[in-house]
């Protein structure tokens, strides 16, 4: 006869398999794992030659302190990349698309509804070094190890129609002139 398992005692045995599971020694652990891809990221310099490649107008590489970027100007819109996670060799895991925009008059309630109501490029606003208010978006991108930088063709697209569509919620939201 088989004898069932109430749901307490269900929990206590599916615990109890748990814990002697967890209960191997490391050593043994340790074989049975197979050792970890080492990952390769993505050259800043090969990015910014990629997204030549595509037509857009694209600066020099350029530092500020470790961190690499660059700027880039498609369809008369500026922006940045920016690259993030960079190892010795100067591969790096992952990068940011950021734009900004001139922004009088724009509340935080537009930036706020943009970011309610959008997925991907998240915004907010800031000044410029002469004080002019700006709205900024950026799109953050994971880098795949051992990809070429066309990997980027999807982050790319999703970010420049963000943008787009960026530039007319803010020109909704500005103040209308009397």
């Amino acid at each position: 006869m088989i004898r069932r398992l109430t749901p307490i005692l269900a929990v206590r045995a599916a615990l109890a398999l748990v814990v002697l599971g967890t209960a191997v020694p490391t050593t043994a652990r340790a074989q049975e794992t197979p050792p970890a891809a080492e990952f390769v990221g993505l050259a800043p310099e090969a990015v910014r030659q990629w997204i030549g490649s595509l037509g857009a107008e694209v600066g020099e590489l350029q530092r500020d302190g470790g961190d690499a970027f660059f700027r880039v100007e498609t369809g008369g819109v500026r922006w940045l990349v920016f690259f993030y996670g960079c190892d010795p060799a100067g591969l790096c895991g992952d990068l940011q698309y950021s734009v900004a925009f001139d922004a009088p008059g724009v509340t935080d309630a537009a930036i706020n509804a943009w970011n309610r109501d959008r997925r991907f490029l998240k915004a907010y606003l800031g000044t410029a070094g002469d004080g002019r208010p700006l709205a900024f978006a950026q799109y953050d991108v994971l880098i795949q190890g051992g990809a070429p930088p066309s990997q980027l063709a999807d982050a790319t697209r999703i970010f420049l129609e963000g943008v787009v569509l960026f530039d007319q919620h803010l020109a909704a939201a500005r103040p209308t002139a009397d």
